[in-house]
């Protein structure tokens, strides 16, 4: 019973979690112009070209799964969340964007920062696309509540990173803005989503 408990209330927060996920992609992909010309298009064109590599040339495993032992070090003090927390803050795109602000702050080096940004990109796509498969093979149903949720769970957060940590290097404070525009933009697919209920409930 309790089993059963469990896995209806993930199936709820899984299918509650969606338009959330929807909402931060596409604002997350229109904030990215807010930052310093050209930090947004090589973001882009990082996160392509990891697709790219991975659909025709090398599918990154094994730096993957180096990058996910060394996050589990770092949280080896919070065990038994440590894979949980590998997933959501990976190491690589951690390390990038710190050594990005040290440049930037430090060395006052600009004339990397959109080398930076594309290997952002193309870290972050590694993480979501590996993670997400992952959790699909962690999960055997034909319907996965834990891998959609978790999954969801994990793009959000990474975006979240991403953002806090570019203001930070970009002296710009804008995730509010970013936080507000996701709930604006869930608020309107959750709507969306119950007109069109209604409308079906309507024409029976």
């Amino acid at each position: 019973m309790a089993n059963f408990f469990i896995h209806t209330l993930k199936i709820i927060f899984a299918i509650l979690l969606i338009p959330v996920v929807i909402a931060s992609a596409v604002v997350f992909y229109k904030h990215l112009l807010l930052y310093p010309a050209g930090y947004g298009e090589f973001f882009i064109w990082g996160a392509l070209s990891f697709l790219l590599a991975f659909l025709f040339i090398y599918q990154f495993w094994g730096v993957h799964e180096i990058g996910q032992k060394a996050g589990r070090g770092v949280f080896k003090i919070l065990t038994p969340a440590e894979v949980v927390l590998a997933r959501m803050f990976p190491f690589y795109l951690l390390v990038v964007l710190i050594v990005f602000l040290v440049t930037k702050k430090f060395f006052r080096f600009d004339s990397a920062d959109h080398y930076f940004m594309y290997f952002t990109g193309f870290i972050f796509a590694m993480n979501i696309l590996l993670v997400a498969q992952e959790l699909q093979e962690e999960e055997t149903a034909a319907f996965k509540p834990n891998y959609f949720f978790w999954m969801g769970l994990t793009f959000t957060i990474n975006i979240i990173i991403t953002i806090l940590l570019l203001d930070f290097i970009t002296g710009k404070m804008t995730f509010m803005r970013y936080f507000w525009s996701m709930v604006d933009e869930a608020k309107k697919i959750y709507n969306m989503i119950l007109s069109i209920k209604f409308s079906v409930k309507i024409s029976k």
